[in-house]
């Protein structure tokens, strides 16, 4: 009998995990798809919301561990929707703030209701789901601390 290794095992454990985010985040997506709205904007309208509407781009980049100029066409296109409008920040030089437009609201009120997510995560207990979170944690940042062995990630914000 072939004895799996450490490392295959943690190997087969990392496709697992990027598995179900494909399929975990595909699911959201078809759910939002029928507001007119990607998994991504919902994320920066929640953000949005969260922070009442004291949240430029580069905050939303680091939050979402995204690069900002990928956060900077995804805000584009929601303002060509009119989900969100874009006005300087008065405190940060070169810096947008984003406000949550009433057609974006709209879109909010049907987002959150988050149906596919409760249905999927609803299988797991009350203490899965902290187990999961801790576990989660621990491997976001080691994945952040392995990211700063190539160059200096906007990501090492999130863990200090």
């Amino acid at each position: 009998m072939h004895k799996v290794s450490k490392e295959d095992k943690c190997f087969n454990l990392w496709l697992l995990l990027l598995k179900t985010r494909r399929v975990l985040y595909r699911a959201r997506e078809k759910e939002l798809a029928q507001y007119g709205i990607t998994p991504e904007q919902g994320e920066i309208l929640f953000i949005n919301r969260a922070k009442k509407g004291n949240v430029n781009q580069t905050d939303i980049a680091r939050l979402m561990a995204r690069e900002p100029h990928t956060i900077g066409g995804i805000i584009k296109r929601m303002e060509k929707k009119g989900f969100v409008e874009k006005y300087e920040d008065p405190k940060v030089k070169n810096a947008k703030k984003i406000t949550i437009t009433n057609k974006g609201k709209k879109v909010m009120e049907r987002v959150d209701s988050r149906v596919t997510i409760n249905n999927i995560m609803s299988i797991l207990t009350e203490n899965e789901c902290s187990q999961l979170w801790i576990l989660l944690e621990k491997l976001l940042n080691a994945g952040i601390k392995e990211l700063d062995r190539f160059y200096v990630s906007p990501y090492t914000q999130l863990i200090e």
